[in-house]
């Protein structure tokens, strides 16, 4: 009784210390966020000689030093408006945050993307390879060197295109995942992604459905491919309606035959669209998705600290998470697996103890637990 009474008041002292250590982290974070000036430069720009599209700049109108550049890709029909919840944070760590949109034909309808997309990119794998929006990323880097070279205006001589990050959700992820997979002019630093996979979809002729192009850049960078354990569109794209497949097969068929380097975190009860804030109820994948499975604003809040601090470790944002934001943002319950393909320890996102603590969470009954142990094993 005596050592029933003992473990119950450790656990107790630890939940407590637990709690201080998360609202320590709150206090810093909400000072952070007042202190954080945000502002945008809004312009239309042109992408050869019949497509143009809107660039929304987001940053810290406060922040003195060169900012280094974070272009995002929206998913197919998702403003990107979607994405300032991720736009805000990314400017708080010191960067500046391109977001695009451009309405762009599909056959007989049009699909809202991020910037315009070469179908005839499809018909072979060399020119899927040299990018079916890289005329569009060109353009987008062509502005933001004017911005910075310009003699006066916000952002003239504020913007370090020499840390230059890539990401994107959904099919804007799968537009990332392939600038860390081949070779692309852009001098890319980092890429992260979420919802997206290098499983092939069967549109186009370069590559079969369900097929996996391995990365063959000379010189990859760095790569997060964050996922949900319920994205019902990655699910689509698995003959066993596994969510986690297309994530695991990239790692394994994609990065791992390449050079490059790679940290894979998937959230527990994350569905395709959790990345956006808000959901537009008349996006395609709104319909493909499953319900989502977790608190959107404790996901989103991890997506955020996983890739600040993934950035910080790239060397593109000014520095790592600071431990105890670490903490309250990387709940245990909220990892459901991890894997990295050469990455050292140090520089993970997410370490092992955090990992093994998202398996053996209590929230689960004891025979899942088994299983998201099996699934943290793959952690490489």
């Amino acid at each position: 009784l005596g050592l029933g009474a003992a473990s119950a008041a450790g656990s107790a002292e630890r939940a407590t210390t637990i709690m201080l250590v998360r609202l320590l982290a709150l206090v810093w974070w909400f000072g952070a966020a007042s202190a954080l000036h945000l502002a945008a430069l809004h312009r239309r720009v042109a992408v050869g000689a019949d497509s143009s599209l809107q660039l929304k700049v987001v940053y810290d109108a406060d922040r003195l030093s060169p900012l280094p550049c974070v272009l995002f890709f929206s998913g197919a029909d998702c403003s990107h408006e979607s994405y300032m919840w991720l736009a805000e944070r990314l400017a708080r760590a010191g960067c500046a945050v391109a977001l695009s949109s451009c309405v762009v034909p599909f056959g007989p309808k049009t699909c809202l993307l991020s910037t315009p997309f070469d179908l005839g990119a499809l018909g072979s794998l060399e020119a899927y390879k040299r990018g079916p929006s890289r005329a569009g990323i060109a353009a987008i880097l062509d502005e933001l060197r004017a911005l910075a070279a310009a003699s006066d205006g916000p952002l003239a001589g504020r913007l370090d295109l020499g840390r230059l990050a890539v990401g994107g959700h959904s099919s804007g992820g799968r537009t990332a995942l392939d600038l860390a997979s081949f070779d692309e002019p852009f001098g890319v630093a980092a890429v992260f992604s979420y919802g997206a996979s290098l499983v092939n979809s069967g549109m186009g002729a370069f590559a079969e459905r369900g097929s996996v192009l391995p990365c063959d850049a000379a010189r990859p960078p760095p790569l997060l491919l964050l996922g949900g354990s319920e994205d019902g569109v990655s699910a689509g794209l698995s003959e066993s309606g596994d969510a986690t497949e297309t994530l695991r097969r990239t790692m394994a068929e994609g990065v791992a035959p390449g050079s490059g380097r790679a940290e894979l975190c998937i959230l527990r009860g994350a569905n395709h669209m959790a990345f956006c804030e808000p959901v537009d109820p008349t996006c395609s994948a709104v319909d493909s998705d499953r319900p989502l499975g977790a608190d959107g604003a404790a996901v989103r809040s991890a997506l955020g600290a996983l890739i600040v601090d993934f950035l910080g470790a790239a060397g593109v944002a000014g520095s790592r998470l600071a431990p105890e934001e670490r903490t309250a943002a990387l709940a245990p319950p909220l990892i459901f697996a991890v894997d990295a393909v050469r990455v050292p320890e140090d520089a993970r996102c997410v370490g092992a103890e955090v990992a093994a603590a998202g398996a053996a969470t209590a929230a689960q009954p004891a025979g899942q637990a088994a299983a998201a142990a099996d699934e943290v094993a793959w952690e490489a």
